[in-house]
């Protein structure tokens, strides 16, 4: 204090939080991840996104290979205007999948039940495998075939074929990604059975 009675002080002026928004994102098992893009909120005084240098970089643990599931998009660095500090948030990358097991009871075109058919998508989600149980065969038929998705119906199709007594079995299927299941299955080239089911639950 001087001898006036003043008394010398600091003024700090804290910098404004601008808040760094990976935003969300969602793709299918198997395709490339989407461009990752991001968002800012906490600018003032009617400012723009212009206050930024260098933007922050983006990243995530998904791959074209990662399995279904929800991993995190971080971002990082920038430069912004010596008036703000970064304040990074973290985004989600969801990866769907068909990957689970299936059933459906399958009826004959008079509506009576003639068989059940189970399946599982690998993780992949590229491929299934499976058993077909049907009144006119003794023992379940294991079946095997391609997955194909597209994401613009969020649905995925296949099909086997499997013989037994020199008899083929054609199989279609389709799924949902709401977790259900379309089957058809022709004999000999006729129209055998049909039937919808779900996935089914996995505890644990």
């Amino acid at each position: 204090i001087d001898s006036k009675g003043t008394k010398t002080g600091t003024l700090v002026i804290t910098k404004a939080p601008l808040y760094v928004t990976p935003d969300d994102k969602s793709k299918f098992v198997g395709q490339d991840n989407p461009p990752l893009t991001l968002s800012y909120t906490g600018l003032v005084n009617a400012e723009s996104a212009s206050v930024v240098t260098k933007a922050p970089v983006l990243k995530t643990t998904a791959t074209k290979t990662s399995v279904g599931g929800v991993y995190a998009i971080t971002a990082s660095g920038g430069v912004v205007s010596p008036n703000y500090a970064f304040i990074y948030q973290q985004g989600a990358l969801v990866v769907d999948s068909f990957a689970a097991s299936y059933e459906a009871l399958l009826t004959d075109s008079s509506g009576r039940l003639n068989g059940k058919l189970a399946i599982i998508v690998a993780a992949g989600n590229t491929s299934f495998t499976g058993k077909l149980y049907c009144i006119d065969e003794k023992a379940a038929l294991s079946l095997n075939g391609p997955l194909v998705t597209n994401p613009g119906t969020e649905s995925a199709t296949g099909g086997s074929r499997v013989t037994s007594g020199g008899i083929p079995y054609d199989i279609s299927i389709t799924l949902q990604i709401d977790g259900s299941l379309t089957a058809s299955i022709t004999r000999s080239g006729a129209a055998y059975a049909s039937g919808t089911g779900r996935r089914l639950l996995t505890l644990g």
